[in-house]
């Protein structure tokens, strides 16, 4: 089986939500759209598109291919992502240990041992004591400026892309129609924002372990809420991680001093602890994380929404100092996949270089 690329092109807005309760009566607003899309949705827009393109269609539940696998499962199928992509340049989720400095970057390494209301910790502090330091949120980095930042450096002004180049939020008003007559509902308008993608900004999945004959080159799939549509082209390739750095041990320790960032969301059996500890079998120094969120989805076989789940943002992070043994042990993961559900795409890390 090859691998895969899904390019998914927008056609006009798109409407994606995080998981907030969306009922009569509820306030909607900008912080209520998710964008890029869980890989919940992504993956139920892919599977229902390749088993269409098989004979299935819900009159004829029984068509169904089963290495598409279940409501509950992907069966065979394996994804990546998913990713952004800006002209022909890949775009990652920003480092959170990176911090603005007027026209340059700071980052965040490891402090002094602290009491904390969870034990003695070593908390993150800027590497060098400057005025005027800013959190950067909602960005993206190069494939380039990824590399530079793996290796230890800080990126340059052009490896890092704020959302607002990339898309915007479209506010949207309906109408509530009756089913039984057609026509408008009284007194029942209702608010959306939706996402209004640059044209020069696609949305990339990564699909395995399916015959790639089933993969049309390009077809135009229902992607999101409120019947928008995706334009999708596929080829036989894969998305650049960038690559491993070289790590070298601390000549007076012997220990290698890295650090864990997470490229896509991560799902895990214990997230406070993970959040805490990191993904690693041993705990970190210390952590970058973003706040947790809470994803759902649409379950199409029994027509209701998905239990939502707790996962911890892309862009999160942990430095670690490992021993020659634990490094051998792990550093073969870089661009492999922790925690739950990794055939969805969830807990994709890479490994970059940090110094005292």
């Amino acid at each position: 089986m090859t691998s895969v690329v899904w390019d998914f092109h927008a056609m006009d807005t798109w409407f994606f939500r995080n998981g907030t309760p969306f009922n009569l009566g509820n306030n909607v607003g900008d912080g209520d759209m998710m964008f890029p899309p869980s890989m919940s949705t992504v993956q139920g827009a892919i599977r229902t598109a390749i088993a269409r393109g098989q004979g299935w269609t819900p009159q004829h539940p029984e068509r169904w291919p089963s290495l598409l696998g279940s409501a509950d499962s992907l069966g065979a199928l394996s994804l990546k992502g998913p990713y952004l992509l800006r002209c022909d340049d890949y775009l990652f989720p920003l480092p959170r240990h990176l911090l603005r400095v007027s026209d340059t970057w700071v980052r965040l390494r490891p402090g002094p041992f602290v009491e904390t209301d969870i034990g003695v910790r070593r908390l993150p502090v800027v590497e060098n004591r400057v005025n005027g330091v800013q959190t950067v949120d909602n960005a993206w980095i190069t494939s380039a400026g990824l590399s530079r930042v793996l290796r230890g450096d800080v990126p340059r002004s052009d490896d890092v892309v704020l959302s607002s180049k990339l898309w915007k939020a479209e506010p949207h008003t309906g109408l509530t129609i009756n089913p039984s007559t057609g026509a408008a509902a009284s007194s029942l308008l209702y608010h959306t924002v939706h996402t209004r993608v640059v044209s020069t900004t696609h949305l990339v999945v990564t699909v395995e372990g399916i015959p790639s004959e089933w993969q049309a080159r390009s077809l135009l799939i229902p992607f999101g809420g409120e019947g928008r549509y995706a334009y999708v082209t596929t080829r036989s390739s894969t998305v650049p991680i960038p690559t491993l750095p070289e790590v070298k041990p601390v000549h007076s320790s012997n220990e290698y001093r890295v650090w864990v960032l997470l490229l896509t969301a991560g799902s895990f059996d214990d997230v406070s602890k993970v959040m805490q500890e990191g993904p690693l079998p041993w705990p970190c120094l210390s952590a970058v994380t973003g706040r947790v969120h809470m994803q759902g989805g649409w379950d199409l076989q029994r027509q209701r929404p998905r239990p939502l789940k707790p996962f911890i943002p892309s862009g999160s992070m942990w430095f670690y100092q490992l021993t020659p043994s634990q490094w051998e042990q792990v550093q073969g993961w870089h661009g492999q996949q922790v925690g739950l559900d990794q055939e969805y795409g969830y807990g994709q890390f890479v490994f970059g270089l940090w110094e005292e």
